[in-house]
């Protein structure tokens, strides 16, 4: 039986496959998903096993795969893009320095060294090894692993996970777990594909970001709202933007500028970044 993993309906239909994944939309709550019914547990593979499961098979060593993440910290890349939105809504917080952050799956680090330039106490956790590597090379403070209520003796003043969700074979689970690490009053930073958007609904399982077994959780407005709602919490910010390119007409840097404003002014962009809090 087919089961929404966040509203447990059992009547979601066929909306499309990728990759030899069945991928389903909810009735009731019209979030998307891949059917990885068949697939281990993420958590249950490690080392070489891991890294090629997760990266589909094109990363032939750790190190390859940090420096393909790491392509991404470069001014306009996704990476980047991101994290200058989630740096900008932070700042309107008035936080102030000396915070503790943590960054889960946290990639290159990227997030990890720009908290901590700006003065925080910052720390990443990611179960690759690429996360080794960017330790050592940018000396950061990076632990290795899944996120578990055993990992850390400390709660944090935010968390942020940005394109993890998306991975995450049970969401609301996932988001409890980071929830037992933060503060009171702490801010949950979530940044993923956003599947009420115009490429998700004009594409459907073409769309770039579908990428099983990998990419499985694909959120609406609705079922986000829900997941927020059944881990009590609440949406305190969302900023919706754009990182797909049309090919052919990616290479015009104007055409790509104009393109983006266009689908974030209609709220049409296929990224999101949510701020939450308890």
């Amino acid at each position: 039986m087919i089961c929404c993993p966040i509203c447990n309906s059992t009547t979601p239909y066929f909306w499309g496959s990728k990759n030899r994944y069945k991928i389903y939309k909810c009735d009731e709550c019209t979030h998307i998903f891949a059917d990885l019914s068949s697939d281990p547990p993420l958590d249950n593979l490690e080392g070489d096993n891991f890294r090629s499961f997760f990266t589909h098979n094109l990363m032939s060593s750790d190190k390859a795969y940090y420096h393909h993440l790491s392509l991404g910290e470069k001014e306009g890349l996704h990476t980047n893009i991101t994290f200058r939105i989630i740096d900008k809504l932070i700042q309107s917080y008035n936080l102030g320095p000396t915070k503790s952050w943590l960054d889960v799956g946290c990639g290159s680090g990227f997030i990890v060294k720009q908290m901590g330039d700006r003065g925080w106490n910052a720390v990443g956790i990611e179960p690759g090894e690429w996360g080794q590597i960017a330790a050592k090379e940018k000396k950061l403070n990076i632990v290795k692993g899944f996120l578990t209520k055993e990992t850390f003796q400390t709660k944090f003043d935010v968390i942020s996970a940005t394109d993890v969700l998306e991975h995450q074979a049970n969401p609301i689970e996932f988001i409890k777990v980071i929830k037992f690490y933060l503060k009171p009053e702490g801010l949950l930073i979530l940044s993923l594909p956003f599947a009420d958007s115009l490429f998700a609904n004009l594409f459907k399982s073409s769309w770039s970001m579908i990428g099983p077994p990998t990419h499985c959780q694909y959120f609406t407005n609705k079922s986000f709202n829900l997941l927020a709602y059944k881990t009590e919490f609440r949406v305190i910010d969302k900023i919706q933007y754009n990182s797909t390119r049309i090919p052919f007409l990616s290479r015009f840097e104007l055409f790509n500028k104009i393109f983006d404003s266009l689908l974030e002014l209609n709220n049409w962009g296929d990224q999101v970044v949510f701020i939450l809090k308890q």
